[in-house]
């Protein structure tokens, strides 16, 4: 897409999680999703994978430090999502 983002449900999930409401675990599946891609990477020297898992985390890097400018941290930590 250009983004950083790899699809595995809209991104306007993350946009909800971030404004504090209840999303099913987006955040976690990034995270499974990227773990598969470094583990391809790391056990078979895949360097696409490494670029892939490398712009997405850039891409959930700046996603966080947004939301964190948008409606501080304190707000998060008494979210449903954490």
């Amino acid at each position: 897409m250009g983004t950083g983002y790899l699809p595995a449900f809209p991104s306007e999930f993350f946009d909800w999680v971030e404004s504090i409401k209840v999303v099913r675990t987006p955040y976690y599946t990034i995270h499974k999703i990227m773990e598969g891609l470094l583990d391809r990477y790391m056990f078979s020297g895949n360097y696409k994978a490494l670029d892939m898992v490398v712009v997405m985390a850039n891409y959930f890097s700046d996603r966080v430090k947004n939301a964190i400018q948008k409606y501080i941290i304190e707000k998060h930590w008494l979210s449903p999502n954490e």
